[in-house]
This record gives C-alpha cells, sequence and structure tokens, in this order.
C-alpha cells in the first residue's frame, strides 16, 4: 500500500524544495560570477607586469614585487571567498541530493550522478585549483623578481633557491610548498586527502637537506 502525503505536507515539501533550488541558483550563480571577477583581476595584474618587463619605466624591482605579492594577495582571497560559498552549497546539494533519491532510482539524478565523475572534472576541484594556480604563480614571480635573502645555514633554505640555478632538492621543496597549499584547500572537503598531501608536502621539504646530506656523503667516499 503507497505511502500519500497530506496536503499541507506536500505543501511544506515544495515549500523546501523551491527554497533549496533559490539557494542552490543563488550559490552557483555567486561562484561563477566571483570567478570571471578573479579571471579579469589576475588578467589587469598580469597585463601590468608584462608591460612593466617590456618597457623601461624606472620602476625598482621591489616595487614589481610588491605589486606581484598584493595580486598573489588578492588571489588568496578569491579563494577563501570561494571556499566559504563552496561550504554553504555543499550544504544545500547534500539536501537536494536527499529529495533526488526519492525521485530518482539508484544514481540518476543530476546531483548524485555527479558523483561518478573523474576528480578532474569536478568543478568542486577545478575552480580552487585554478585559484590556487594563480596564487603560485604570482607568489613565484614575486621571489623570483626580488629574492629574498635567506643564510646558507639556515636547516630550510626556503625559497631561496631563487637566487642560483635551481637544484633537484630544490625543485623538491618547491612542489613541496604546492602540495602543502592544495592538500589545506582539498582538506576543506576531504579532511584525510587534504592531510595526505599536506604530509607528502612536507616530507618534500627536506629535498635540499637530503640532497646535501647524498653530496656530503659521495664526497667523503
Amino acid at each position: 500500500m503507497g505511502c500519500t502525503l497530506s496536503s499541507d505536507d506536500q505543501s511544506n515539501l515544495d515549500l523546501r524544495v523551491s527554497y533549496l533550488k533559490d539557494c542552490y541558483g543563488f550559490y552557483i550563480q555567486h561562484i561563477n560570477s566571483m570567478f570571471n571577477f578573479f579571471l579579469v583581476a589576475t588578467g589587469l595584474f598580469a597585463n601590468a607586469y608584462v608591460l612593466l618587463l617590456s618597457k623601461d619605466y624606472g620602476i625598482a624591482d621591489g616595487a614589481k614585487s610588491a605589486m606581484c605579492w598584493f595580486a598573489a594577495l588578492v588571489c588568496l582571497i578569491f579563494l577563501l571567498i570561494h571556499l566559504g560559498t563552496r561550504r554553504d552549497l555543499d550544504a544545500v546539494e547534500s539536501a537536494l541530493r536527499h529529495h533526488e533519491k526519492t525521485l530518482f532510482a539508484g544514481s540518476q539524478g543530476f546531483l548524485t550522478a555527479g558523483k561518478r565523475k573523474p576528480i578532474l572534472m569536478r568543478l568542486k576541484y577545478l575552480f580552487p585549483a585554478a585559484y590556487l594556480s594563480f596564487f603560485l604563480a604570482f607568489t613565484l614571480v614575486a621571489l623570483w623578481q626580488n629574492p629574498p635573502s635567506i643564510p646558507e645555514s639556515m636547516p630550510f633554505k626556503g625559497l631561496g633557491w631563487f637566487t642560483g640555478p635551481l637544484t633537484l632538492g630544490e625543485a623538491a621543496s618547491c612542489a613541496g610548498l604546492a602540495s602543502t597549499a592544495w592538500g589545506a584547500a582539498v582538506a576543506q572537503w576531504r579532511p584525510l586527502n587534504g592531510l595526505r598531501f599536506i604530509l607528502v608536502g612536507t616530507l618534500l621539504q627536506f629535498g635540499p637537506t637530503v640532497e646535501k646530506i647524498v653530496a656530503a656523503a659521495s664526497a667523503s667516499t
């Protein structure tokens, strides 16, 4: 015997679904609009930097580096705004997914079917990856434009490798920074996966130290 809803229950259900749909549309539009603004802002920063490199305006390297640092900060702010909005959207999608399961058998719904997509095709991960990529790009350019002076005696040479040729250990350190930053972003939705990226990134930071130990061992033999 089938289960039927009373008129009041049906009205509440319709109101709930309508509310969730409106919230879903609002957050989706907000995410897309912010990403469009982000592309415009980063395009202006990149164009300004290329213009400064192509013509001699007498601007010091420190000023160019400061502009890149500011661009990286803007990218980071956009990333944080996106992550906050994405968490709200996840809550809306979770509620809508519950209603989809009552309407469709198996995973035939729009939201439930999205879980079968490869991870690199999910906008949930592509948008943060884009924000993070631009943030890292502007950060690297800023460090390259005006390299910091870091003593060689420090346990972690850090980003001082911009002052000279890039070695294998220093490349591992750079990859470790990217892995750690990406892990921090992924941890918003998948804490365990994010922790793995952070752990790998932390281990890669020992690249320059391991390289020196290997070089010292080779020299002693």
